[in-house]
């Protein structure tokens, strides 16, 4: 009689990414540049998947940036809009525009300071980036 073996399991090797790259494939997929499975191949990643989980992760940590800034932030009486009655269509799609540029500008500067920071918490081992958690109770 011969003993039964169990099967081996199978274990699933994980590779680690460069959070920088992680970042600039999903800020490029959402900017229209390429299709998930395109995103996969230029990256070479496994699969399609992989490039979408990179979006999933990019959103929740700009939504986890944007939260602690509109928290640090407060704003007693928020700015009136402009007339913008006064302004042809042409002047409006030309503001629209600059306003485009100067916000993916912007959103390019961020990330800048989101990578550079990075590799300083990286480099020397020290949290940079403030980590907001509520405050324990006092009772």
């Amino acid at each position: 009689m011969s003993k039964l073996s169990k099967p081996k399991k199978r274990v699933k090797e994980y590779r680690k990414y460069d959070p920088a790259m992680k970042r600039e494939l999903a800020r490029r997929y959402l900017a229209g540049e390429f299709s998930y499975r395109v995103a996969a191949e230029e990256y070479d990643l496994p699969n399609k998947d992989t490039a979408k989980e990179f979006v999933r992760w990019y959103n929740k940590r700009l939504a986890t940036d944007q939260a602690a800034i509109a928290a640090s932030v407060s704003l007693e009486s928020p700015p009136s809009p402009p007339d913008l009655s006064a302004r042809s269509a042409a002047e409006l799609e030309e503001e629209i525009v600059r306003l485009r540029k100067q916000l993916n500008l912007e959103q390019t500067r961020a990330e800048a300071w989101r990578t550079i920071v990075h590799k300083a918490e990286e480099i020397t081992g020290i949290d940079i980036v403030k980590k907001f958690a509520p405050k324990p109770s006092s009772k």
